[in-house]
């Protein structure tokens, strides 16, 4: 045992260390898209403050916490094999 933590990829039952796998939206069961458009629910568009970053439009403060923990509630997370979550690939 060499000492390093090894994690166990849902897709193919294989283990890799931390540098090779990402913590993902298990799509089956509860895609990132799903929760959104349900956090959104019957809330107008309209009632979300978006700021514009270099990276695309965000929550405000407020919003992005109630996001955060809507999101922590509903998520169903697993570890995979980075290059399955970088390439949308599932075997």
């Amino acid at each position: 045992d060499d000492g390093i933590v090894k994690y166990l990829c849902e897709i193919d039952q294989k283990l890799y260390d931390r540098y090779d796998v990402h913590v993902d939206h298990n799509f089956e069961s509860n895609p990132f898209r799903k929760i959104l458009i349900n956090f959104i629910g019957d809330r107008k568009y309209s009632d979300f403050e978006l700021i514009n970053t270099l990276h695309g439009s965000e929550f405000n403060e407020k919003d992005k916490k109630e996001w955060s923990d809507y999101h922590k509630k509903h998520a169903n997370l697993r570890i995979i094999k980075k290059s399955y979550n970088i390439a949308s690939k599932r075997p």
